[in-house]
């Protein structure tokens, strides 16, 4: 016991901040701590606003805490996200209610990323905004990796990479899965709102609260 305490010290004294780099299309570090905005670290100006999610104690500074009834954070034109040929999406989380469907963060008609039922884990992929099939006929694409234990009230990683063939999944640094995904998909659509909480402010409520969300465009 003494050895594991010891070990789980030495990695958490070892986290820090996302730090971005050319690859990152949206950084929210949520250390604000007060105020109604979300200031965007990745260099391209996507602040989001908002609704309902309150600043909380975060893992590496402050977070957003999301109540699981209609708390989100909103941003209105992510155009920063738009036809991306690859992805990796990730956060700190920190989960209360595990029951459903809870969506980390979604953009609509891009992509949307999610953790169910505390078992699985997944994300939603949309080819030009899902009104265009791929060469496979393909217009949209969940992708789930089930078989995880997700707990409550404990802050987990979660980062999901689609490199245009296949979908990745590490929970709390550890490859878990990988998966065929579709093939040869460009993310986004222009004037798609992107949210941290929820299903585009209407379903899917998140639980718990996030630190630290990035999304790469590799």
């Amino acid at each position: 016991a003494t050895v594991a305490c010891l070990t789980a010290a030495v990695a958490h004294a070892q986290l820090a901040p996302f730090v971005p780099d050319g690859h990152t299309v949206l950084l929210y570090h949520l250390d604000e701590g007060q105020g109604a905005v979300v200031r965007d670290a990745s260099g391209h100006a996507q602040e989001a606003v908002l609704q309902g999610a309150a600043w909380a104690k975060g893992l590496l500074g402050g977070g957003l805490w999301f109540d699981g009834r209609d708390d989100s954070a909103f941003l209105a034109q992510p155009d920063a996200l738009r036809a991306l040929k690859q992805i990796t999406v990730e956060c700190w989380f920190k989960p209360e209610q595990m029951s459903g469907r809870r969506f980390l963060i979604g953009h609509d008609v891009g992509f949307h990323f999610e953790v169910d039922d505390g078992a699985a884990m997944s994300i939603s992929l949309y080819n030009l905004g899902g009104g265009v099939p791929n060469a496979e006929g393909k217009p949209h694409q969940q992708v789930l990796a089930g078989g995880v234990s997700i707990r409550p009230e404990r802050w987990h990683h979660l980062a999901i990479t689609y490199d245009g063939t296949n979908v990745t999944y590490f929970l709390d640094g550890v490859l878990r899965d990988r998966k065929p995904g579709p093939k040869d998909f460009a993310l986004g659509a222009k004037s798609r709102g992107l949210w941290l909480g929820c299903y585009v402010g209407m379903d899917y409520w998140y639980s718990g609260t996030l630190d630290e969300v990035r999304v790469s465009d590799v």
